[in-house]
């Protein structure tokens, strides 16, 4: 990845009050998926977002912090997907065996709603 892209993730300032907060959350909620951990990791900056919890930025929200942004700028966060690699996975017999059976599933259950079901 490109450094000057990176510095602005890595330059995050710290956040001030609960919008603050909530605004780095965002950033980083977007790429929830790719960090592990990711909602142990932000628990601490979470409690921030609280309207019962008073403001107190201490070590567990800074560390947070912190390791949110490291996380962030590790290769498998912002690797780019790679078009050539084929990602649709291919079926097995397995996920084919009750094809042949579909027709009589379908066939039963409109046999059984219409006679039965509306019978009435």
């Amino acid at each position: 990845m490109d450094p000057k892209k990176l510095k602005g993730v890595v330059d995050y300032p710290i956040p001030q009050n609960p919008t603050d907060v909530h605004a780095f959350l965002g950033l980083y909620g977007y790429y929830q998926y790719f960090i592990p951990q990711f909602s142990k990791i932000a628990c601490p900056l979470l409690d921030l977002t609280k309207k019962s919890e008073k403001w107190h930025w201490d070590e567990p929200q800074f560390k947070a912090f912190e390791t949110l942004k490291t996380l962030m700028c590790t290769a498998s966060v912002l690797k780019q997907p790679n078009f050539e690699k084929s990602s649709i996975s291919k079926l097995t017999h397995r996920h084919m065996a009750w094809e042949p059976y579909s027709f009589f599933f379908v066939f039963f259950f409109f046999f059984f709603f219409f006679f039965c079901g509306f019978s009435r």
